[in-house]
């Protein structure tokens, strides 16, 4: 280790893989109950990526790697995020509907008031 700045780098890579295996472990354990597996997974490469990211920067020094490596992980991120909002995002509707909530509820009023 060149400086203290490497070993806080290496601990948060270490949390980072962590929480990429915890996010990926119950799609493997209950995948069946799962809804948006594919968005998880997605989720999962984003966080595996930074730290990659971080240990090819930071610890072993080849910036131009990880500049490369850096939009891999933010598509992996648009991406999952996409898959989660994409059944509650409609580009074509009109501003005024506002989701499938049944009737327009004024609000401190009850309906037909």
């Amino acid at each position: 280790m060149e400086s203290p700045y490497q070993l806080v780098f290496l601990a948060q890579a270490f949390v980072l893989a962590l929480t990429a295996v915890l996010v990926v472990y119950p799609l493997a354990a209950y995948a069946r109950n799962v809804a948006y597996t594919e968005a998880f997974v997605l989720l999962a490469l984003a966080f595996f990526t930074v730290t990659v990211v971080g240990v090819v920067d930071f610890v072993l020094g080849y910036r131009t790697l990880a500049n490369a490596l850096r939009p891999v992980g933010a598509l992996f991120a648009l991406a999952g995020v996409y898959l989660f909002a994409r059944d509650f995002v409609r580009a074509n509707d009109s501003l005024e509907t506002y989701g499938d909530f049944g009737d327009y509820v004024e609000f401190g009023g009850e309906e037909g008031d």
